[in-house]
């Protein structure tokens, strides 16, 4: 298996218990995931029948965990963050996450994220050639981190909203360090089949070549929290958190981690 697709572990490998940093991120994915089940609205003539999308919710609550993870380390993370040069429009990440660890002091891009909230929703986009071109997701990462290390290359500018909710560029760039690197963290890697995820993980592989600027953790390879055979909360964090023993988020720990250093 390539260096950029980090393997899972087996059942059956014993590892330490996660942190509770960790452990409270996977608690409040499963807290998110009940919740959408219900209405916002305490009315007993109002019920759902599909539950509310939590992938926003995710994305800040890996944030979060960044923020309390690696402290003074992180200056800022950007949320749903668009990345401009001048006019062209170079992505969206869930996350960018900026340090001023270097010697100059001024913060600079580290890490981008992507969140997935099964492999299953994003096996058509994640990874794809056409023409001989890239048109996935992980193509897209990994040329924009070809561009972002390129000589001359100045930086990207970032959209705020301004009094009156319009997006406007800000005029200061935002530069890349040498380490950026971007991570498409897949909170469960079930809704798919597994031969089509053995597929996906291959193309995502051939997408982004032998470099390891892009890559794919599984946080729960074997279970997913909106799993409706959980009866409770606490059911499902009992099983997520065995399985989370077998995924590789540690591994996304010490990537981000690097990028930090």
């Amino acid at each position: 298996m390539k260096s950029n697709l980090l393997p899972c572990r087996h059942e059956d490998e014993t590892r330490p218990h996660c942190d509770k940093f960790t452990e409270q991120l996977v608690s409040e994915i499963i807290n998110d995931y009940f919740n959408a089940r219900r209405p916002i609205v305490p009315a007993h003539k109002i019920s759902r029948g599909i539950s509310r999308v939590v992938s926003s919710y995710a994305e800040e609550r890996l944030a979060y965990w960044c923020v309390q993870t690696f402290g003074e380390k992180i200056d800022h993370i950007y949320v749903d963050q668009d990345l401009w040069d001048g006019p062209e429009h170079l992505a969206r990440p869930d996350l960018v996450v900026t340090s001023k660890t270097n010697n100059s002091g001024e913060a600079t891009i580290r890490v981008l994220v992507d969140v997935k909230m099964d492999l299953g929703h994003c096996r058509d986009t994640l990874a794809g050639k056409a023409n001989g071109k890239d048109y996935g997701l992980a193509g897209k990462a990994n040329e924009l981190m070809k561009k972002a290390r390129a000589e001359g290359f100045d930086g990207a500018q970032i959209s705020t909203l301004d009094k009156d909710g319009k997006k406007k560029k800000s005029d200061t760039r935002l530069k890349f360090s040498e380490k950026c690197i971007y991570i498409f963290v897949v909170v469960s890697g079930l809704n798919i089949g597994s031969d089509r995820k053995v597929e996906v993980e291959n193309r995502f592989a051939d997408c982004v070549g032998e470099k390891p600027l892009v890559y794919l953790v599984t946080m729960l390879p074997h279970t997913h929290p909106n799993d409706r055979a959980y009866f409770s909360e606490t059911d499902a964090k009992d099983q997520l958190l065995r399985d989370l023993k077998c995924g590789n988020f540690d591994d996304f720990k010490e990537l981000v981690r690097r990028a930090l250093s």
